[in-house]
């Protein structure tokens, strides 16, 4: 066994070899390529009828690269390197609810794997009553669909009312 370390150079592909004064070995492929590792994406979760602008930060250089893909699961959809970072990607519409393997490609080379989670989001088509005191206290019944996702909280304005204030009754009426 013979250990070489390797020289530093540019990305791309070489023939790599063992050469001794009588002549060199047949060649092998070696790439060299930037250690890029997804350090974070956010935000990590989206609804799944897409959409969501997911921005990756990225351990390493990208300005080394031209070409940059996000993959959610098996689905590749085009991103756009705003630093050298930085990329930002808009997820895809998805089947259903649940997580998938996420990572991004640069020059159709495969970062680290991270997870991005799609997610069912509440669709609202009446609330009674419609208006209330000033004074609040008012209990407002919600109708509508996929009320079943654990952390559920009402908005009224920029206040949001969450905990012992909200019960779910059924997920969908």
């Amino acid at each position: 066994m013979v250990g070489c370390t390797v020289p530093a150079r540019g990305v791309g592909n070489v023939t790599f070899s063992v050469v001794l004064p009588g002549g060199a070995s047949s060649g092998l492929p070696f790439e060299y390529s930037s250690i890029l590792t997804i350090a974070s994406i956010l935000p990590s979760r989206g609804p799944m009828v897409g959409g969501s602008y997911v921005t990756v930060l990225v351990g390493g250089d990208l300005s080394l690269y031209s070409d940059f893909e996000c993959s959610f699961g098996s689905l590749r959809v085009s991103g756009v390197m705003h630093s050298s970072t930085t990329v930002t990607c808009i997820s895809p519409f998805q089947d259903g609810p649940g997580v998938l393997p996420f990572s991004l490609f640069v020059d159709d080379l495969q970062t680290s794997i991270s997870v991005f989670e799609f997610v069912l989001i509440p669709s609202v088509v009446r609330i009674l009553p419609s208006s209330g005191s000033l004074m609040g206290g008012t209990t407002v019944s919600i109708f509508g669909a996929e009320f079943s996702a654990p952390g559920l909280q009402c908005k009224f304005g920029r206040q949001i009312v969450a905990g012992s204030n909200t019960e779910v009754i059924s997920s969908s009426l």
